[in-house]
């Protein structure tokens, strides 16, 4: 992402040591970070980075909306 070369990157299984300098990269180049809810931290379940105007997109991608009606059985 720092490098211009991709857009956005979302993963689920993370640990701390796992995000951390990454994290601080994507931030330093003007990125944003974030979980499974958008005013949450990135952890195990959920980590999107991207740039502003694209991470909730993204994020949203991979967290069902609340107002989203249920599947058929």
């Amino acid at each position: 992402m720092a490098e211009g070369s991709v857009d956005a990157y979302a993963e689920s299984g993370l640990n701390a040591w796992d995000l951390a300098a990454g994290w601080l990269i994507v931030e330093e180049a003007g990125g944003v970070v974030v979980g499974e809810r958008p005013d949450g931290p990135p952890g195990t379940m959920l980590t999107v980075a991207a740039g502003h105007a694209l991470v909730e997109q993204v994020r949203t991608l991979f967290v069902p909306r609340a107002d989203a009606a249920p599947e058929p059985d």
